[in-house]
C-alpha cells in the first residue's frame, strides 16, 4: 500500500506539472487499484457484485478516459507507453490466482514466480529507458513492444500452464492493440476525422 501510494503521488505530481515521458508509465502502474477491482468482480458473491459494479464501474471509466484523452493529446505513442504494463499485471494476476483461492498452495506458487515477476517488470522498465533515450520513433514502437512480449513470454514459460490458449491469446491481442488503437484515436481526439496515423513527430 505505501508502494502504491507512492506511485499515485508521482503520477498525480508529474501530471500536473511537465509530463515528461517517464512520467507515463506511473500513471499505468496508478491504475491498479481499477484493475485489481475490476478482477475481484469475479469471485464477489452475485448480489454484491452487481452492486460493486454499479457503483465502481462508472466511475473507474470516467477516470480511464479523463486519463487517456489527456494522455493522447499529448502524443499517442505516450498512451502505449502508460498502458504497457496492464498486459503483464493481468497476466501474472491470472497465473498466481492471487485474487481468488489465496491458500498454501496460490502463495507456494507466488513465491516460486516471484522472481520471474521481477525479471518480466525489469524487461519493461529497460523498454521505458530506452524509450525515453531514443529518437527515432519506430525504434521507440518496436522497443516498447519487445519489452511487453519478452514479459508475457516470461508469464506463458514460468506459470506452469496456468495460463490456456485463450486467456495467452487475449494477452497478445491486448498488447498490439495498446499500440493500434491509441495510433487511431488520436487523430479522432485532435482532429475529428480519420488520417495518416504514423507520421514522423518529434517527440520529448
Amino acid at each position: 500500500m505505501i508502494l502504491l501510494i507512492v506511485i499515485m503521488s508521482t503520477a498525480v505530481y508529474g501530471w500536473w506539472h511537465r509530463r515528461s515521458g517517464w512520467l507515463f508509465p506511473w500513471i499505468g502502474y496508478s491504475l491498479l487499484p481499477v484493475i485489481i477491482a475490476g478482477l475481484s468482480f469475479i469471485y464477489l458473491p452475485a448480489g454484491l457484485a452487481w452492486i460493486a459494479f454499479i457503483v465502481y464501474i462508472p466511475l473507474a471509466l470516467w477516470l480511464i478516459v479523463r486519463v487517456i484523452t489527456q494522455t493522447i493529446k499529448k502524443d499517442w505513442l505516450y498512451l502505449s507507453l502508460m498502458l504497457l504494463p496492464m498486459p503483464a499485471i493481468i497476466g501474472w494476476f491470472i497465473a498466481t490466482d492471487w485474487l481468488g483461492n489465496f491458500d498454501a498452495e496460490a502463495e507456494a506458487r507466488l513465491y516460486h514466480l516471484g522472481p520471474w515477476v521481477g525479471i518480466s517488470f525489469l524487461a519493461l522498465a529497460f523498454g521505458v529507458v530506452t524509450f525515453v533515450r531514443i529518437r527515432r520513433r519506430w525504434m521507440k514502437i518496436v522497443v516498447l513492444f519487445m519489452s511487453g512480449a519478452i514479459a508475457l513470454t516470461l508469464i506463458s514459460s514460468y506459470a506452469r500452464g496456468r495460463l490456456d490458449f485463450v486467456v495467452l491469446l487475449l494477452l497478445i491481442l491486448f498488447l498490439v492493440s495498446i499500440f493500434l488503437i491509441p495510433a487511431f484515436l488520436e487523430n479522432g481526439v485532435k482532429t475529428g476525422r480519420w488520417g495518416k496515423y504514423f507520421e514522423h513527430r518529434p517527440m520529448s
